[in-house]
């Protein structure tokens, strides 16, 4: 489909900002704009900043005084910031997701161990750095422009130690790299993967096709991808070589590198070969227990209902269940695909049934409700850690992904799971048609 690429303008908003980003980096390269994200941010701001502010708002409340309520916010210059030493200096962003979820529960830790703690975060919609403190009354704010201020004041006040849980969307990522790097040879620094944006700045590695790129070797690779990937974060170069040089500097000083799976520090050593000795396996706190299925799941009469749990976009296989979807209208075959959740795609099916948002403790009730026989995970980016995965064990439901990531390698190890030889429906229909036929036969894939 020739028109493609305005069909993903079109259908994702965000991506209208990604198109700006690709043309002031053209332009920067060759000194023509220099602060092309500044310009844009003040000229075009009526028009885009509003729809790529509502896609990236942060859900929920605001971080308060020990992680819970609201505390009324100042704005304030970064030298009149009352910056006492604190036991634990962490550095995040205010984007959601699992991410921010998990530094909400590292500061509550600190609280629970009577440690003193100070956050600092880039709000993307309001274009300041916020300054939380587990002893003040106030949340600071500090303007974008006080940027090198602030961290100067951050660095004097002399905290024991850095955690940094996450920088997209940071401006400067690169000056804030450096700035953690030199903060890191005076006190111990920590670093939680959430996500691979220390090894590209598309955070998930998906190349411009919105595929899995696998890392590749070749940096002209790389290089030509970066120039044209809706995928990358704002703010980002498009050299490989100096973004993962700024990088490695920040782990090579890091005290401690912490990653929730196996497979994401095959994926850093893979790129930092030196780093393996750093690599700490930290499993997340597990979720509150689900209840296994006990009406459908393993009824051999059934027509199979292949059940997709979670906010479904691109990177967590919209275009995926898409093109299973179009196998499944023309087999005619009876098999249906109920999400159980949120399709970012608008795909019309009669074999398609979308739930709309949940609450967890509903799901196995769900998932018997609509008489789900199987599972499909279509994430088409190798996840970090995957609690979908570990939900769906729980469910003791059969369960099919790709073999990337976190999630491939559960798959792997769970007696009801299957790994789609390739990322592709097909293979998807294929894995799924594999263990529905265990299920038809009375059996299961352990017994086989």
């Amino acid at each position: 489909m020739k028109n493609s690429t305005l069909w993903r303008l079109v259908l994702f908003p965000k991506n209208l900002f990604r198109l700006w980003r690709s043309i002031a980096l053209y332009f920067e390269k060759y000194g023509m704009l220099r602060g092309a994200y500044r310009v844009f941010h003040k000229a075009a701001s009526p028009v885009f900043r509003p729809t790529l502010f509502k896609l990236l708002r942060p859900k929920g409340g605001t971080l308060g005084n020990a992680g819970e309520g609201t505390n009324p916010v100042k704005v304030v210059l970064p030298d009149l910031l009352p910056l006492q030493p604190v036991d634990e200096l962490i550095v995040d962003n205010t984007i959601g997701g699992g991410a921010n979820d998990f530094c909400l529960q590292y500061v509550r830790s600190l609280d629970d161990a009577g440690k003193t703690w100070r956050l600092l975060r880039f709000n993307l919609l309001s274009r300041h750095y916020e300054v939380y403190d587990s002893t003040a009354e106030h949340t600071w704010a500090v303007r974008e422009n006080e940027r090198g201020a602030l961290l100067r004041a951050l660095q004097e006040s002399q905290p024991r130690a850095v955690m940094l849980n996450n920088i997209v969307s940071w401006p400067d990522p690169l000056g804030c790299l450096a700035w953690l790097t030199g903060m890191a040879k005076n006190v111990p620094l920590t670093f939680f993967v959430h996500d691979f944006f220390c090894l590209c700045p598309t955070i998930i590695l998906l190349d411009n096709s919105l595929s899995f790129c696998g890392l590749p070797e070749d940096k002209a690779i790389c290089k030509a991808c970066l120039w044209k990937n809706v995928m990358a974060a704002p703010y980002t170069p498009a050299d490989i070589v100096r973004w993962r040089s700024a990088w490695l500097c920040l782990l090579e000083a890091a005290a401690r590198i912490h990653i929730l799976h196996a497979s994401v520090g095959e994926m850093l050593v893979k790129v930092y070969p030196d780093l393996q000795p750093k690599l700490n396996l930290l499993v997340p706190s597990p979720l509150a227990q689900l209840r296994p299925l006990q009406r459908c799941a393993h009824q051999a009469d059934l027509p199979t209902v292949i059940g997709v749990i979670g906010k479904i976009g691109v990177h967590k296989g919209a275009l995926i269940i898409k093109d299973l979807l179009r196998l499944l209208d023309a087999s005619r075959c009876g098999s249906r695909i109920v999400v159980v959740g949120e399709l970012e795609l608008n795909v019309s099916s009669p074999c398609l049934t979308v739930t709309g948002p949940y609450q967890r403790e509903h799901l196995p009730e769900l998932l018997e409700w609509h008489q789900v026989t199987i599972c499909l995970m279509p994430s088409v980016w190798p996840e970090t850690y995957s609690y979908v995965m570990d939900e769906l064990m729980a469910l003791d439901v059969p369960v099919v992904c790709f073999d990337i990531g976190a999630q491939g390698a559960k798959a792997r190890a769970y007696t009801q799971g299957a790994v789609a030889a390739a990322i592709t429906a097909e293979s998807c229909l294929e894995a799924i048609d594999l263990l529905e036929s265990f299920r038809r036969a009375g059996g299961t894939q352990e017994q086989a």
